[in-house]
């Protein structure tokens, strides 16, 4: 598929993943370039969770649809602010 972007951009499809640790939660997003020019075609990036919700907007299902759509009618009208509780400094 031929996808509009600029010859120096890259578009990429983000997957996911996450390491559950004792001292925090580490985020791993892997790009898959899909289009543009890259040297490599995957690019695996660590970041840190700073904070997550509230068990009280989880969302839960039986397939990933079901929770992800459970999580968004548990968070439809609430402030990200009061979602996630991030200090401020």
């Amino acid at each position: 598929m031929k996808y509009n972007i600029k010859n120096e951009e890259l578009l990429a499809r983000v997957h996911k993943y996450e390491i559950i640790r004792k001292d925090g939660h580490l985020r791993i997003d892997v790009l898959e370039i899909i289009a543009g020019k890259s040297s490599e075609k995957f690019i695996a990036v660590p970041n840190l969770v700073i904070e997550t919700a509230n068990s009280a907007y989880h969302g839960f299902g039986g397939s990933e649809e079901a929770a992800l759509q459970d999580c968004l009618n548990k968070i439809k009208k609430v402030p990200a602010k009061i979602i996630v509780s991030i200090p401020s400094s």
